[in-house]
Parts: C-alpha cells; structure tokens; sequence
C-alpha cells in the first residue's frame, strides 16, 4: 500500500516527501495555567495538498471544514490552514482530575462529534461549529456508555460501542439511548477498535481472537475466530477481503480466487 506523490512515484507506508508542517498547537487543556508546560503538540503537515494528522494526540483534518481535536479536558476545532483555535467545549472532565487522560479517538459522523472522556465517562455527542466556548450550547446527549480504548463504529443510525473488557453497548445515534448494553464476547482485553462491514461487526482481542456479531438491534453472536499472535491493530475490510494485522503476521481472509 502505498500514496503517489505529485510526480507519481509510488511512496511506502513509512517515506514522505515534500513535508513541512503547516501550524503547531499546545494540546488543549481546560487548566490555561498548565497549558503552556504541556509538551504533546497538534502538528498538522502538508503533503501534496492535503493535510494529515501526525499521532501526539487524535484530531480529525477533514478538507473543508475545521480540524476537530480531543486534548482530554476538551475537545476543539481549528482552522484547517491556519490553526487558530474556532471553538471550543469543556465538560470531559468533570471531576478535574490531573491526570485526566482519552485513549479512544473521537468520531465524526457529519457534523455530529462523538467524544468519551476517561474510560469512557462521560460519553458526549455534540454539534461541531460555533465560535468561542460553546459548552452548554450544542451538546445532543451525555451519558457514562462509552470506552476506554477502542473506537466505536457507526452506520450512521446506530453506534456500536465496545469497551475494553469485551462489553457491546448499541446506542441510538441520534439520541444517545441505549437499545442494549452489556452483551459480552469472547473473553479478553480489546485495544484494537471494532469494524462494521457486510452487516457484522468484527471484533479482535489482544489475544487473537475475533467474534463475529450481527450489525443490528438485535445482539447475536455468529462465529469466534482465533489467530495466533498478541494483537492490538484493528482490523480493515477491502472489498471481500478482511485483513487483520498481529505481532507475528499479517492475515488476508476471504475466498481463494
């Protein structure tokens, strides 16, 4: 896999040409006393004309539109050129713990944004735009269903979301209620984020093993698959193939053609 720079020579996954950042920012905290001591820093680059997000923290740069990036006490939008902070929204920590930290990434289903705080709690969808602070102003819904590590996947109606011991919780996307909760799978710690394709949803644990759910309101189990090797990747469908990266190897499954 690969990118095709402007002159159309083939790029691997770790080579970049032609890079330079575009702007740099603090990684946003609630506390602006502490903000300026924090070394973890947004470093949007350019590359061919388009922008990417480099990993220090989790930020979406979607052309067109501001960059949403979630520093752990708040979430924020930046000019996608410029980097200037447009708005902002508190209320990810609200026990104001020090230590505050997000591991799942927050998820963007057209101009709804879905953020957890830590280990998932509070779990907050709101409006993005605005301008300045617009806590209090554009969130849809709040609840304490969301999870630690993994990301949740989403139809565009319905979000599934699967916290790190291996729990489903089905929530509505649009009201944040949830159809079920609780439904367990195979045992184990997941690090790596469900993925949604063919109507299942494929969840692995860091032990290899993937169950195989049925997309829908309804929770059914349809099959438990174990691969050899520890695994924190997640998995991706192109086409009819699944691929699925461990410690030791790196899986195509589908039909043999």
């Amino acid at each position: 896999l690969g990118i095709r720079d402007e002159f159309g020579d083939r790029l691997g996954w770790n080579r970049w040409v032609h890079l330079h950042d575009v702007w740099r920012t603090v990684n946003p905290r609630d506390r602006r006393d502490v903000a300026d001591k924090i070394e973890a820093e947004i470093v949007v680059e350019r590359h061919v004309g388009r922008i990417r997000h480099t990993n220090h923290k989790k930020g979406i740069a979607v052309r067109g539109r501001p960059h949403d990036h979630l520093g752990g006490d708040i979430a924020t939008g930046q000019d996608p050129d410029t980097g200037i902070e447009l708005w902002r929204i508190g209320g990810f920590n609200p026990a104001q713990f020090n230590m505050n930290r997000t591991i799942s990434s927050l998820l963007v289903i057209g101009d709804q944004v879905i953020v957890g705080g830590n280990r998932g709690r509070p779990y907050i969808a709101f409006r993005a735009g605005g301008r300045g602070d617009v806590t209090g102003k554009v969130e849809m819904w709040n609840n304490n269903l969301g999870a630690d590590v993994p990301t949740p996947a989403s139809d565009g109606k319905l979000l599934y979301v699967l916290n790190d011991k291996g729990f489903y919780n089905l929530l509505d996307l649009a009201t944040g209620k949830a159809i079920y909760e609780g439904q367990r799978i195979e045992l184990g710690s997941y690090s790596s984020s469900p993925l949604l394709a063919d109507g299942k949803l494929y969840a692995i644990n860091e032990d290899g093993t993937t169950t195989v759910v049925k997309a829908g309101t309804e929770f059914a189990v349809l099959g438990v698959n174990k691969l050899d090797g520890y695994t924190l990747a997640s998995p991706i469908a192109i086409d009819d193939q699944l691929f699925i990266r461990t410690g030791e190897a790196l899986y195509c499954i589908g039909e043999k053609k």
